[in-house]
């Protein structure tokens, strides 16, 4: 029955993502997602007190500056690049060669990070596209979580940092030249 009294609906308010930490057993979780569905490569969980072999490191950061602010860092060896690169080339997927893998890679996880752990319909992220990286490009706190994984033998560190990204990091000059 209608009673003539007009309903005025409110507008929905707009609320900002929370920021939400994921855990370092959520990267862990997810990394193994992203390199099984990706290569089909064995994973695993490093023992503690194993000390890791990162010969000839190699690493990529993405800085995110939206709805979440923050850095998140991959860092390997040379050789993981080579077993993922030859991973792929027998699934007769085309793939970049060398780094550039890597930083795919390190992209594509980034962007399944964030899908998890903060996406909604408000969500707002710009550009993501990871850069190579090195530890004295890193945010100076210790990352918010941390984890390694396994991938056919090599290890892979993964380093979370939320709170705001390094803006432009400058790498530091060269010792004894100048400026």
């Amino acid at each position: 029955m209608m009673t003539g009294q007009v309903v005025k609906s409110s507008p929905p308010t707009p609320s900002v993502p929370p920021r939400r930490l994921p855990h370092s057993l959520e990267l862990t979780v997810l990394f193994r997602e992203l390199i099984h569905f990706w290569t089909g490569l064995r994973t695993e969980i490093p023992e503690s007190h194993t000390s890791l072999n990162l010969e000839e490191p190699v690493e990529f950061a993405t800085r995110w500056k939206g709805s979440v602010k923050g850095t998140l860092v991959l860092r390997t060896s040379r050789r993981f690049v080579e077993s993922l690169t030859k991973a792929l080339e027998e699934k007769e997927k085309k793939i970049p060669g060398g780094n550039a893998l890597l930083q795919e890679m390190a992209t594509l996880y980034s962007i399944f990070l964030v899908h998890y752990a903060w996406m909604d319909e408000l969500f707002e992220l710009g550009p993501i596209l990871a850069r190579p990286s090195r530890p004295d490009l890193w945010p100076a706190e210790e990352p918010h979580a941390f984890c390694c994984v396994g991938v056919s033998g090599e290890p892979v560190e993964i380093r979370l940092w939320i709170g705001h990204p390094v803006e432009n990091p400058q790498p530091a000059p060269p010792k004894g030249k100048n400026p």
